[in-house]
């Protein structure tokens, strides 16, 4: 990792927003957003008492401390639900579910009798970042969720939220239709608070199974059958992600449907989690207000990838003003070098439409699976929308593959290796499996390439879109391009010693030398590629073209060794 100078601005933000990372970040990328999707597991209390598979006391009783530290967490955050939980009365909801399975009968309007199926409301609700889920228990052992969201109310539910709402329901619907996708059915939604529980919601079906981080970090079985089952998820996994090339678009954004639920042509709008405005909630002790920001349709990649840089504050210094420039730099390359590959994938190709349907959140904890590691749910399509192939498409890695890239998430902890996440070797091993398994799947060299070449991009995305992360990737990418350029220029400058050795000899039978002259050229390829010389030189406006084409040498390089 490079050291960074002191500078006021870009360590100011990350001073401020560091301690709330360690509090909050793992809760809501790994624990609440996992509690989120237990609700497809076959009960809560089962969850509870089944054990995580770790198979060390040592372990057990290291994660036992860490959810007690989490508890006393959560006891100090600001309920972000409460006036959902106040809103949603346990007989009303039970009447909603009650009329909702009657409509599936076909006798929808009949007034209220109760009949021979009836249902209860489980006490425990589940909840993740921004919903909360009721789980609901009919006699005849069918179970539903309600999903309603943090803001799913009379007093804060606005047009923004509605339309997501309708998106994520009809978008379900659809894949639902039209694909073999394992995903829950939606039995209605109301993206009102004009209903019997007075709070929007989609009802949707209860997915049994295993969370996947739980086979997939099962120390128990063997290392043989860990991977079988973890192969096993991946083919899974890669084959339900490439039948959303059924759904692709022009431009990139929400897919817009009809009054009949029939889907448009157009993309709409889509939003984008504010990370800043978050934590500022965070740090506020604050449990309402808008975290989302709206962003228009976007019409390239380029267009996708700085539709937040917008929101970022204002560099204080020339260093962060550099680093700023910087990965607008490598936008710059991640968008030349994805439209190369990009039309020669697309060439021969009946749909020229560049963006495609992706999960919104591609990670572990939003998959259900078998025992054996058979694909059984993939839930949490809220926010899902077209994004550009290529650079954040389906053919991308699954994002617990490409953590390692990530300094500010990735864990690893070679001393205590049963720590929920994969050494980097492995992450390697896992990705390739994944590409290898998109070769197969496809019959294409070319879809295995742009699978390869979505580490870099998925990650740039990331730092594009969330502020908190972005410097850790920034400075990764960087010390990734430095070490391709350097090993490329080993045998360059092999080369180059050979033949100065003999212009050097040719000069000191002429008596001429200009070693002053020599020694800056020489610095000057060399490069060496230092953060803080190159941040520096862009924000003045004095970085050479040498050392330009170096970083771009150096990023084209990253994509010949995945």
């Amino acid at each position: 990792m490079t050291e960074f100078p002191e500078d006021e601005g870009r360590l100011g933000l990350e001073k401020k927003l560091r301690q709330i990372i360690k509090d909050q970040i793992q809760k809501i990328t790994r624990k609440v957003k996992s509690v989120e999707k237990v609700e497809q597991v076959e009960s809560a209390e089962n969850v509870k008492e089944k054990p995580q598979g770790r198979g060390k006391e040592k372990v057990e009783e290291k994660a036992e401390h860490k959810m007690e530290d989490d508890m006393e967490d959560d006891m100090e955050e600001p309920d972000s639900f409460a006036k959902v939980r106040e809103t949603i009365k346990p007989e009303n909801l039970r009447l909603l579910a009650l009329d909702l399975r009657r409509q599936r009968e076909g006798v929808p309007g009949r007034p209220y009798v109760k009949s021979k199926v009836d249902c209860q409301i489980k006490p425990e609700n589940l909840t993740g970042s921004s919903h909360i889920l009721y789980q609901i228990e009919f006699s005849d052992n069918v179970r539903w969720l309600l999903k309603v969201p943090a803001n799913g109310h009379k007093d804060d539910f606005d047009k923004l939220s509605a339309s997501c709402l309708r998106a994520e329901a009809l978008t379900m619907r659809l894949i639902k239709r039209k694909t073999t996708i394992p995903i829950p059915e939606v039995y209605g939604f109301d993206d009102t608070c004009d209903n019997r529980i007075s709070c929007a919601f989609i009802m949707m079906e209860h997915i049994t199974g295993q969370p996947l981080q739980d086979v997939w970090f099962n120390q128990d079985n063997a290392p043989e059958l860990l991977e079988q089952r973890r192969s096993r998820a991946l083919h899974d996994i890669a084959k339900a992600m490439l039948q959303l090339n059924e759904f692709t678009s022009f431009r990139g954004g929400t897919i817009l449907f009809d009054e009949d639920e029939t889907p448009s042509r157009n993309t709409g709008p889509f939003r984008i989690m504010d990370m800043t405005a978050m934590f500022d909630q965070v740090e506020e002790a604050s449990g309402s207000g808008n975290i989302y920001s709206e962003v228009q349709p976007v019409s390239d990649a380029r267009g996708f990838l700085t539709c937040m840089l917008h929101k970022r504050m204002t560099p204080r210094d020339q260093f962060g003003s550099g680093f700023e420039l910087l990965l607008h730099l490598y936008i710059d390359f991640a968008v030349l070098e994805n439209q190369s590959l990009l039309k020669e994938y697309m060439a021969g190709n009946k749909d020229q439409n560049r963006f495609v349907l992706t999960h919104p959140d591609f990670d572990i904890q939003n998959f259900i699976v078998s025992e054996d590691g058979s694909l059984r749910g993939v839930i949490d399509w809220d926010g899902a929308i077209t994004t550009p192939r290529g650079i954040a498409g389906n053919e991308s890695y699954p994002g617990w593959l490409t953590r390692d890239w990530d300094a500010m998430c990735y864990a690893y902890d070679p001393e205590s290796p049963n720590n929920l996440e994969n050494s980097p070797s492995e992450l390697r091993f896992y990705r390739d499996m994944y590409q290898r398994i998109i070769r197969e799947l496809t019959g294409s060299d070319l879809a295995a390439m742009m699978t390869a070449r979505t580490l870099v991009f998925d990650n740039l995305s990331i730092a594009t879109h969330n502020p908190i992360p972005s410097s850790h990737i920034i400075d990764r990418i960087f010390e990734e391009i430095k070490a391709k350029v350097s090993k490329g220029l080993e045998g360059a400058q092999r080369e180059e010693e050979r033949a100065k050795e003999e212009e050097l000899s040719e000069e000191d039978e002429d008596g001429e030398e200009d070693d002053g002259e020599e020694d800056e050229e020489m610095e000057e390829y060399n490069g060496t590629l230092d953060l803080y010389r190159v941040c520096m030189d862009l924000a003045e406006g004095l970085l050479s073209d040498t050392r330009r084409e170096l970083l771009a040498q150096g990023f084209r390089a990253l994509f010949h060794e995945q």
